[in-house]
């Protein structure tokens, strides 16, 4: 099996979502680069979430109104919520899969332009009876590593848990590198969802069964 598996799609743009400014609400297709016809998605004002105060002084069907009014409101926010600096999250090698996915949690997920390091240790121990999930960062970098491009850390399944790691809605690059995966249950070693860039790296990827794969991957 290949060493090295770049999953790469474009991030949502301008043929994917349209203004509706009549508000009548045509449908419009676009063909996809396998030809396919896509229906173009429609929005108006009344699908921004202001006040009823603020829709009510500009007209629900003023849509750029309605979009100025709320980047001002989302620039006077304080970015306290957002990362300030790049991070490194070391797994120790007494935590469990809660432990795990407890510090995972923890972080902010407005990576800010940063980037969050997760290191797994050698000697922690990846028998899995849940996917170790990453899910809903953005505006950065994620990088989940362990060992070396000498020595990869092996994660073993545990039983069925679909894959060992999944990467879920991240609107950030996330690289994956140095890792051997093991399973015997489950289908995937890696399964993305709704997440434009993942790059594997250094890594190796055996299963015991007829229908494991290496990575698998959901557009949405």
């Amino acid at each position: 099996m290949a060493e090295s598996i770049a999953l790469k799609k474009r991030l949502i743009g301008k043929e994917d979502v349209d203004f509706d400014i009549s508000g009548n609400g045509e449908t419009e297709y676009f063909q996809t680069p396998s030809g396919e016809s896509k229906k173009i998605s429609k929005i108006n004002a009344s699908h921004i979430p202001l006040t009823k105060q603020t829709k009510k002084s500009i007209g629900e069907d003023n849509v750029d109104a309605a979009l100025l009014m709320l980047k001002e409101e989302i620039d006077g926010f304080e970015t306290f919520d957002a990362l300030t600096q790049d991070v490194v999250v070391n797994f120790l090698s007494t935590d469990d899969n809660d432990a795990v996915l407890s510090k995972i949690k923890q972080q902010k997920t407005n990576l800010n332009g940063h980037t969050i390091t997760f290191v797994f240790p050698s000697s922690l121990s990846q028998n899995l009876y849940q996917s170790i999930t990453w899910s809903n960062f953005f505006n950065g970098k994620i990088i989940i590593t362990g060992g070396t491009d000498e020595n990869k850390i092996p994660v073993y399944d545990y039983q069925d848990i679909l894959s060992l790691f999944k990467i879920y809605n991240c609107q950030c690059e996330v690289r994956i590198k140095n890792f051997a995966f093991v399973y015997q249950y489950s289908k995937y070693g890696v399964y993305t969802e709704s997440s434009p860039s993942v790059h594997i790296s250094n890594c190796t990827f055996s299963g015991s069964g007829l229908t494991t794969y290496a990575v698998g991957e959901k557009a949405s």
